[in-house]
């Protein structure tokens, strides 16, 4: 077993949705800027979530 999968961070876990698991497969054919630009999406919609609370 490996690390990521003991911290939950596995895309491929056995529980992981597999739509999950198909945006995961997507990002790694994007090139390395649109996946910063994602990336930056992501921590904004983290944040706002964390500022809702």
């Amino acid at each position: 077993m490996r690390v990521a999968d003991l911290v939950g961070e596995s895309p491929e876990a056995d529980d992981e949705p597999a739509e999950m698991v198909a945006m995961f497969r997507d990002l790694k054919q994007l090139e390395e800027r649109d996946r910063d630009t994602i990336r930056m999406l992501m921590e904004q919609m983290k944040k706002r979530k964390a500022d809702e609370r």
